[in-house]
């Protein structure tokens, strides 16, 4: 699946892998800050390659409104509460239990449950590997 401007969740996951390497974080990120997506993007030569914009330091004005752009939805996707909204807005159905998600319900509501879990080395803002769950599926399955 690929955005509007190019950003596919290869990309996405390429960055987290990345900065997972670098900085040694392990477990929830919840977000990566913009100057540690931008650092990572211009380390490993990831995503769109203009050289005015890459050679300008984090928080610098970008060379145009179409790269502001690009790096405005990149942060986005590696902001976890977007992401997952983003993936679950018409999930109606738990993938662990099979029955439907009652959005109003904070018991049964909708959680995002990984299918390989974090604690496992899953990624966080991987599409791939998210899928709608009941909140309390979700925390009785636990790091399974």
């Amino acid at each position: 699946m690929e955005s509007e401007l190019g950003i596919t969740n290869d990309l996405v996951c390429a960055i987290e892998k990345m900065y997972r390497f670098d900085t040694g974080k392990g477990r929830r990120l919840r977000m990566i800050p913009q100057q540690e997506v931008f650092r990572i993007m211009r380390k490993y030569y990831l995503g769109v390659h203009c050289l005015p914009c890459l050679s300008k330091e984090p928080g610098q004005r970008f060379c145009c409104l179409a790269h502001k752009s690009y790096f405005s939805a990149l942060q986005r996707l590696l902001t976890w509460s977007w992401a997952s909204r983003r993936a679950f807005a018409n999930a109606t159905t738990c993938a662990i239990c099979g029955e439907l998600i009652n959005r109003f319900s904070l018991k049964d509501g909708l959680s995002v449950d990984h299918r390989v879990p974090l604690a496992r080395g899953g990624l966080e803002f991987d599409r791939t590997n998210m899928q709608p769950a009941h909140f309390s599926c979700n925390s009785r399955k636990g790091a399974k």
